[in-house]
């Protein structure tokens, strides 16, 4: 009775709620430790849990070789197709232009080596030229039945039946050699060849292809502008890849002046090829840019397009062609009933 009477003095009091409140908060500092390195642990497990699974997807992914096979002696041909709209607004002025080019690409293989490296020269079959500016009168040139060019078309008129480009490549579509025997206009679509990985690849992976354009500035300097274009496998089926095709600018670019000398040559599409056959099968490109402010602060310029080109048969050809002499020989009276085809 007496000891229990007896009161502890104040500091002791407080001592032993300073430890018990020590203890406490270290007792929930450690359980909160070990919940967080738990966590840690299992996030890190999880980490690397996704990792093994990512490499035993990799390693399990079909993979696929992309590769050119060309015969000795082969002739192939390709149509291509590219209709354009242009739209310019300079000084309360403006003008319209619309176009349409239809030509048929021949590609004769001169030779395959062992590694698979193949020599090919590049013809131009035929042409059909459409332009039309504002309203004025439409003007056309179809090489097939048009014995003289327009002015305009005069130039690229005179590319027709000719030799024009001599490529060496590897079996991947590394150019190894390439004659001109005219300057090509870079529309931003590359050529008829793209340049494929050395290893086999799987569905998603991507690959580039750096390239550098050149622009004027108005002081007469050049500046030059970094691109690339990324391509990704994007699916496969029936052994015909599809592949899209970005331009990507590197360079950043702030001036209007600059961004419309290259507005031609961004550009997006998508690209198929045929794994088993070893070529292109097709590829097409499209356009839709505008730039403001270019030349005075109210000039404008738009530019929409598409691009397309398709592997055609000997005997789609010449049935083309069979059918266009043929209606040129079809001499109508003016009020004849319009022929409208199907």
């Amino acid at each position: 009775m007496f000891c229990s009477s007896i009161k502890p003095p104040s500091y002791l009091l407080a001592g032993k709620l300073t430890l018990v409140t020590t203890v406490l908060i270290f007792t929930l500092f450690h359980c909160s430790v070990v919940k967080a390195q738990d966590e840690t642990d299992e996030k890190d497990v999880l980490s690397k849990s996704e990792r093994l699974q990512k490499v035993a997807q990799k390693l399990t992914a079909t993979q696929y070789q992309l590769k050119y096979k060309f015969k000795p002696g082969e002739v192939i041909y390709w149509q291509t197709e590219q209709v354009d709209s242009g739209e310019v607004s300079l000084r309360k002025k403006k003008e319209v232009t619309r176009s349409r080019t239809l030509s048929t690409k021949k590609w004769r293989v001169a030779e395959v080596d062992g590694q698979g490296h193949f020599t090919v020269v590049q013809t131009i079959v035929d042409m059909d030229l459409w332009q039309q500016i504002n309203d004025a009168p439409a003007i056309s040139y179809n090489s097939r039945i048009d014995s003289k060019p327009h002015l305009k078309f005069e130039n690229v008129a005179d590319t027709v039946g000719i030799e024009l480009v001599n490529f060496k490549f590897d079996s991947r579509g590394h150019l190894l050699f390439k004659k001109a025997n005219y300057s090509d206009v870079d529309l931003g679509v590359g050529g008829i060849i793209v340049e494929f990985p050395a290893e086999a690849i799987s569905l998603n992976a991507k690959w580039y292809q750096p390239n550098v354009l050149k622009v004027a500035l108005p002081n007469g300097k050049i500046k030059q502008i970094k691109i690339r274009r990324v391509f990704q496998l994007q699916s496969v089926e029936h052994d015909i890849a599809s592949i899209g095709i970005k331009t990507q600018l590197l360079t950043p670019i702030h001036d209007p002046e600059v961004e419309v000398q290259i507005m031609h040559q961004v550009t997006e599409g998508t690209l198929r090829f045929d794994i088993k056959l070893g070529r292109v099968v097709s590829r097409e490109f499209h356009w839709n840019r505008k730039v403001q402010g270019f030349s005075t602060a109210d000039s404008l310029k738009r530019y929409v397009g598409r691009f397309k080109e398709t592997l055609k048969t000997s005997a789609q050809v010449k049935l083309a062609f069979e059918a266009t002499v043929r209606d040129s020989l079809n001499i109508r009276s003016i009020n004849a009933e319009p022929i409208f085809r199907r």
